[in-house]
């Protein structure tokens, strides 16, 4: 997936360094919120793991 070119020429408007990152294809939201490495995806996980 390409990056919006609103967000690209707002980004390099205003010197933002950032990465792009390939992943694989998700037909929800919520498979790419499981698929996606961040702190929020493994705090979802935590809350809502059954020994909570």
């Amino acid at each position: 997936m390409a990056i919006a070119t609103t967000l690209k020429s707002y980004l390099e408007d205003h010197h933002v360094e950032y990465d792009m990152v390939e992943d694989s294809h998700s037909s929800t939201a919520l498979e790419s919120a499981h698929a996606a490495p961040s702190p929020f995806h493994y705090a979802f996980y935590w809350l809502h793991s059954p020994e909570c």
